[in-house]
């Protein structure tokens, strides 16, 4: 469901003002004929990968004579030179300031476009530091934490976090710990951040607001909401699980079948709620979206490991052993899962099914989130407390005593339900320090 206060642009296709008589993303006048896309339009999406950071060059006029005009007099060459100065400088003025309004905040949702030649955001590495045109996040959050329920996400200097303390609602907060600020009385799930918004899945209907998302009773659907909390908007009515916002699409499970209620088909569907297309029929649950290419679980097949590109084509297995395999987590050229034959033993798959390497000393794990060089998880043998491993199989350490459910990992914190404090929110340095119960 569109927005009524907003159009979309017919030459970018992006959401703008519905009284909008130029478009902020492209800076197309929208009075124009549709056709192709004109040179002022590339110009500013260039424009807009600019460093903002970076000094205008001097505005000098290089060979400039500054002597008398030849066969005229001093005066009027003087008058010439100082003229064509000021027009120099009148012109570049005009051009930083054409530049500043390409790069103005006014197009902080540029960041739903993937800039050509920019390094692709992989396992836990979404952007920190304060948000700027460079550090907006192109990928809504990770695939570990979406595993795990999408309770948090970074952006810059911010934390977005799912409060159930508050039926579920969406909070965000400083990492400082500063500007804590509610967003959304919704029911929450899977928060994804990229530039000015926030997806989600938001339970409709009433219950435990502590319950798992797998619940039949429950009826999750995609909404977005701005950063400030304004613009809620649904995007569609499928039954949405582990939503990953990706290059301007979500990819997801619906859970779109009747014969049973875990199975659940892979779509994906523009930002703004439209070009809904099924990618593939297989029952499909955890689910990662790295470099063109879907890694999934394969209910259909027994959860084994499988890969389909985003268009739907090149469907291939990456293992064709008799195990079950649960969580997808992507990093480098490795996918970390873990492996339900073996003990739940810790291991990783080459992204293009040639090598499988066992972590045989890392079992009975839980919860899997791979966050930079570290995996986090939770250890069914020992209270399902939060430890953590490297991804070489070294450092192999223990995060914290509590009975810990759906850990999200961003920045230097981990977040996590507390079930030894009521299904309380909590969050933990990464290296164990600093216990804490969030509200």
């Amino acid at each position: 469901m569109k927005n009524p206060e907003y159009q979309i642009c017919p030459y970018c296709q992006e959401e703008i003002k519905l009284d909008a008589v130029k478009c902020r993303h492209c800076k197309s006048y929208l009075d124009q004929a549709a056709g192709p896309e004109e040179p002022s339009m590339r110009a500013g999406k260039e424009a807009r990968s600019i460093d903002r950071n970076l000094k205008p060059e001097s505005s000098g006029t290089p060979g400039l004579q500054q002597g008398r005009v030849k066969g005229g007099p001093r005066r009027a060459g003087s008058l010439t030179v100082v003229a064509v100065i000021v027009c120099a400088a009148v012109l570049a003025t005009l051009g930083l300031v054409y530049a500043y309004s390409l790069l103005g905040a006014g197009d902080q949702d540029l960041a739903e476009k993937t800039v050509a030649g920019e390094q692709q955001v992989g396992a836990g590495e979404q952007q920190s530091g304060p948000v700027t045109g460079q550090n907006l996040n192109t990928r809504g959050n990770t695939a570990g934490n979406i595993g795990n329920y999408g309770l948090a996400a970074i952006q810059g200097d911010w934390i977005y976090y799912v409060n159930d303390t508050d039926g579920g609602s969406i909070y965000k907060i400083r990492t400082d710990g500063s500007g804590r600020t509610k967003l959304n009385d919704d029911n929450s799930r899977n928060l994804n951040v990229v530039g000015d918004w926030i997806y989600y899945s938001n339970k409709e209907g009433e219950g435990y607001p502590r319950a798992v998302m797998l619940n039949p009773d429950y009826n999750y659907h995609l909404y977005k909401i701005r950063t400030d909390g304004s613009g809620r908007t649904r995007l569609n009515n499928d039954l949405t699980m582990n939503p990953i916002v990706s290059d301007g699409w979500i990819y997801y499970s619906n859970r779109d079948r009747e014969d049973e209620f875990y199975s659940s088909s892979l779509y994906k569907i523009r930002t703004d709620g439209t070009e809904r297309t099924r990618i593939s029929d297989d029952v499909t649950y955890f689910i990662d979206v790295v470099g063109g290419w879907i890694y999934y679980s394969n209910e259909s097949e027994n959860h084994k490991l499988y890969k389909i590109r985003t268009d739907g084509s090149e469907r291939t297995p990456l293992t064709h052993d008799a195990d079950v395999y649960l969580y997808v987590n992507t990093a480098g050229d490795w996918i970390y899962t873990s492996s339900m034959a073996r003990a739940e033993n810790l291991l990783k798959v080459k992204t293009d099914g040639s090598e499988i390497k066992i972590f045989d000393n890392v079992r009975y794990t839980w919860g899997l989130n791979v966050a930079g060089d570290w995996i986090y998880y939770l250890n069914r043998d020992d209270g399902h407390t939060i430890y953590r491993v490297r991804t070489d199989n070294s450092g192999l350490s223990k995060i914290n005593d509590d009975d810990s459910w759906m850990i999200n990992v961003v920045g230097e914190w981990i977040y996590y339900i507390n079930r030894d404090d009521d299904y309380k929110f909590y969050r933990i340095r990464t290296d164990g320090s600093e216990r804490q119960a969030v509200e």
